[in-house]
């Protein structure tokens, strides 16, 4: 009985290659088909093997040169971390580093890029909703921290703590400062200058708090402490709405209605203010514009985080605080030149991100404006990764922002020329993280 149920099988295939074809078509057909699609499979699975032979089995990462975006593609498609190195197989540093793990989140951790991830929104500038974006950072780094100094499982040195559990963690291919502390955890930041007149604010989040449960977790960031409760001057974030309470008696408060920022991914927060004018944005969005907002301000800013608890915590990071000190134009007519800290790429890429549409629409303003000018681009790295591939990669840049001042905004080539510098021309010293955050430019020359 044994053997001729092991048989069967076999005679139902036999049947289903001899007997007819309700296509008409021979087995002989059938056969020839098979036999192609295993070709191709094969074709395939070369290719894949080609990939993975820069798999690390350490760190189960495939190994990429930095700007091959054919191999990063490929890498991710198959759910595998990347690891970018440069073109003599150094790898970069983790801020440099894209994410890509495949496996899915534990519940209250921060999900890893790859698998299961969703886009944030169109792939380049002036795209979708994208167009409308009109933030702009600030030119002059007060502070920056991406907590690549600091040791995994500590407290950032650079901080001030006063309340709360915190500590470095890692995950998407960045440092996170995580947070706990269910009646709320406080930490500050050392400006080295009150907040001027015109600044910005940016900072990445994660949330995985459910929006239904009582008491969500949220983040407070407060800009004058002894204002604070009653008076207010603070910008909040929960994972279904953000708010912005202005500073003093009679200051106004504004709130709006996000959808529900609580599945473990990063999100960005942007804040912009020229005076009392307080633009605030979520990700792609313009939240408000607070004509009177009436922030008070000090050389610190306090971070607050409440209901951040096990597990779901509240995780922070790549922190940016910047003085915009000229318009674009003004600034370029007094130096003859002007750094765009506000042009993004992706990492190790020539490719535009979306959120430089509201520097490159200045510029393309600008040119527009003043239809004499004309301007050489150049593109700066810090000093991290090779000097021939940080050339390249800045040659590369470089000549991304001038085709999209030409095709976006319509400027004529031959008012615009493009060079990359690499590492040679730092702005700043790079042993700091601001220093090396402002050497990583695009700077526009008048000629």
């Amino acid at each position: 009985m044994r053997s001729s149920s092991r048989l069967l099988p076999l005679a139902v295939v036999l049947l289903a290659l001899c007997g007819p074809l309700a296509s008409g078509q021979s087995w002989l057909d059938k056969v020839k088909k098979k036999v192609e699609q295993k070709a191709g499979q094969r074709a395939d699975q070369k290719t894949d093997e080609a990939i993975d032979k820069g798999l690390d089995s350490a760190e189960n990462a495939i190994k990429c040169v930095a700007g091959d975006q054919a191999c990063i593609d490929k890498a991710q498609k198959k759910g595998k971390k990347v690891v970018l190195v440069d073109e003599e197989g150094n790898p970069l540093p983790a801020d440099q580093q894209p994410g890509g793990a495949a496996a899915e989140p534990a519940a209250g951790a921060p999900a890893e890029a790859g698998k299961g991830a969703t886009p944030a929104g169109p792939v380049g500038p002036m795209q979708g909703v994208w167009a409308n974006f009109d933030f702009v950072p600030g030119n002059r780094v007060l502070f920056y921290d991406d907590f690549m100094q600091d040791n995994v499982g500590d407290f950032p040195r650079r901080w001030g703590f006063e309340s709360g559990n915190w500590e470095i963690v890692e995950a998407q291919g960045s440092r996170w400062l995580r947070s706990e502390g269910h009646g709320g955890a406080w930490i500050s930041i050392n400006l080295p200058e009150v907040l001027p007149e015109r600044w910005t604010f940016e900072m990445d989040y994660i949330f995985s708090h459910p929006v239904d449960q009582h008491g969500q977790a949220g983040i407070t960031v407060i800009f004058e402490k002894e204002h604070a409760g009653h008076l207010a001057n603070e910008f909040q974030l929960r994972p279904d709405g953000a708010s912005l309470r202005g500073g003093g008696e009679g200051a106004p408060h504004t709130s709006a209605q996000l959808k529900n920022l609580n599945d473990n991914r990063p999100n960005k927060m942007m804040l912009l203010a020229d005076g009392e004018y307080v633009k605030f944005y979520v990700n792609d969005k313009r939240i408000a514009n607070v004509p009177n907002a009436r922030l008070m301000k000090s050389n610190k800013i306090w971070i607050n985080t409440f209901f951040a608890e096990d597990p779901y915590f509240v995780y922070v990071g790549n922190f940016r605080v910047a003085a915009s000190d000229k318009k674009i134009y003004d600034a370029l007519a007094v130096n003859g030149r002007l750094a765009l800290q506000g042009i993004y790429f992706d990492t190790g890429s020539d490719k535009l991100r979306p959120e430089s549409t509201g520097t490159l629409r200045e510029v393309g303003a600008m040119l527009k404006d003043h239809p004499e000018l004309r301007l050489l681009i150049e593109g700066h790295t810090d000093n991290v990764g090779s000097e021939a591939s940080n050339l390249a990669l800045s040659e590369k840049r470089a000549a991304a922002v001038k085709q999209s001042l030409v095709a976006n905004f319509g400027i004529d080539a031959s008012r615009l020329e493009s060079k990359g510098f690499g590492a040679s021309k730092p702005a700043a010293p790079n042993d700091t993280p601001e220093g090396r955050q402002t050497n990583r430019r695009v700077e526009i020359v008048k000629l």
